[in-house]
């Protein structure tokens, strides 16, 4: 599920996003019944499904919008307590944008600056079966 929620994609044709993520999924059951002999549970498959759906995203990474000219929205998945994650989304084109930090100096052991990025959205923890179903933290 770890390696599932490391993979990005972002393409302009809607086949190709469809085949990539079947792929993916793919690859993901075959590396499972290998290791287990066994297929993935359907509740497995179905969070891979959901992970893949929200990673890998129809748009334009040359102009960070959507088909339908919104702001592409990549999510952050963040493993907590072995078999929790939370999530957090921020926008493509924040992620590649290096703005100076405006509040106290912040930074690295190099003594360079630091960017962070703002999440656009930030979900409560959950079971990472139950990704799909998890809402929004106010």
């Amino acid at each position: 599920m770890l390696a599932v929620t490391s993979l990005y994609g972002i393409d302009l044709l809607g086949d190709n996003v469809a085949a990539c993520r079947a792929r993916l999924g793919a690859v993901v059951n075959e590396a499972h019944k290998a290791l287990f002999s066994e297929a993935l549970p359907d509740v497995a498959n179905s969070a891979i499904a959901y992970i893949l759906s929200q990673n890998v995203v129809q748009g334009d990474a040359l102009s960070f919008r959507t088909t339908d000219g919104g702001a592409i929205i990549l999510p952050e998945w963040s493993p907590l307590n072995g078999q929790m994650l939370k999530r957090r989304d921020f926008r493509f084109d924040h992620l590649l944008e290096h703005q100076r930090v405006q509040s106290l100096p912040l930074f690295s052991d190099l003594g360079e600056e630091v960017y962070l990025p703002e999440p656009v959205r930030d979900y409560r923890p959950c079971h990472f079966l139950h990704v799909a179903q998890q809402e929004v933290a106010t």
